[in-house]
């Protein structure tokens, strides 16, 4: 499973930065350029959230006990089979919602 945080958008609607852009001083491991978010995901599912982050994880295939094989619904998008499909869902989200997904067409 793979989990995902991005930065949620400020008030006037842009990115906020988790980074800022210009280089780092490689010499000085504290500065700025390295401040690049840690997130504990252990943590954010007991509770704990970062209310600057937008949380996401990957949806878990069904196995078809017949073929052996993980199955996902992508409501007929998805033509090819590959082990890179997947999906993506809210971190805390029961129902399973799509948010993203990728796949082979």
């Amino acid at each position: 499973m793979m989990n995902i945080s991005i930065p949620k958008l400020d008030n006037n609607q842009k990115r906020m930065s988790w980074c800022p852009r210009r280089y780092p001083d490689k010499n000085n491991y504290n500065s700025e350029y390295y401040a690049i978010k840690d997130v504990d995901f252990d943590k954010v599912s007991e509770g704990e959230k970062d209310e600057d982050c937008l949380y996401f994880s990957t949806i878990s295939p069904e196995v078809d006990e017949s073929t052996g094989s993980f199955l996902m619904d992508f409501g007929g998008r998805i033509k090819k089979n590959s082990k890179r499909n997947f999906q993506v869902s809210k971190f805390d989200d029961s129902s399973k919602r799509v948010h993203l997904q990728f796949g082979k067409v």
